[in-house]
């Protein structure tokens, strides 16, 4: 029986066969798509050979970049099939991906309350689920699981979450100073995507990347109030690359 380093050996090597495959049915020479990963060329040649496994966010934009599925790179075809179960997960045998459904929401169907947000309140404005490696999401709650939000606007930009971006949210995971998060406040309970920073008097500052946006501060008594609150941590960023 093979050792669990020999499938993995060879879940890698299969899936590089699978990459060069399809990028030279795509027309595109290794540095091409490198440059369209964001990525060295010896990195897709390390891919492409075997020695070294992307990550999921990487396999998804190949899969983007490539016009494929990430069920074809992987080899497994038959996950497609989950699709339809919302509570699904998939460990995928041979390599290190653990992957977890996530609901796909609107920012402004998010719920904001102490306890998170209820998958039955915002069921019929769930709008597809996407897999994320577990990995990349840290400790979750399976009572206030992680889910996907659409952003819009220019104000986290700079820091690597363009209008349009999918972010992954985890509401289990903490937020340390100045790490972006879903967060809510004020009278008619705002979402956005900001920069938390802690102050020792209790207070909190969110800040945008934007410099156009001025920053804002809610007093210990905004908090006790209901005026802040923070939603989950950002865990994930999912782009599309643009065209040159």
């Amino acid at each position: 029986m093979n050792t669990p380093k020999e499938r993995l050996e060879k879940a890698r090597f299969e899936f590089g066969k699978r990459l060069e495959s399809i990028r030279k049915q795509r027309g595109m020479r290794q540095v091409d798509l490198a440059d369209a990963m964001g990525v060295s060329k010896d990195s897709v040649t390390r891919w492409e050979n075997g020695l070294r496994e992307p990550r999921l966010s990487d396999i998804e934009k190949l899969s983007s970049i490539l016009s494929t599925s990430i069920a074809y790179l992987l080899g497994r075809p038959e996950i497609i099939n989950l699709v339809s179960d919302p509570a699904s997960n998939v460990h995928i045998p041979g390599a290190d991906y653990d992957l977890v459904k996530l609901p796909v929401l609107s920012i402004e169907n998010v719920v904001c309350a102490g306890d998170g947000y209820s998958l039955e309140y915002v069921e019929s404005e769930i709008d597809g689920y996407e897999y994320i490696s577990r990995a990349d999401l840290g400790p979750i709650d399976e009572h206030n699981k992680p889910f996907i939000v659409r952003v819009e606007g220019d104000s986290m930009a700079e820091a690597g979450i363009p209008d349009g971006s999918r972010v992954a949210i985890n509401p289990a995971a903490t937020i340390n100073d100045g790490e972006s998060a879903l967060v809510c406040y004020g009278l008619n309970k705002e979402r956005a995507i900001k920069w938390v920073y802690w102050q020792t008097d209790g207070s909190v500052k969110i800040r945008s990347s934007n410099p156009r946006y001025e920053p804002r501060v809610f007093t210990k008594e905004d908090r006790e109030l209901g005026f802040f609150c923070t939603v989950g941590r950002v865990m994930q960023v999912i782009t599309k690359p643009l065209k040159g």
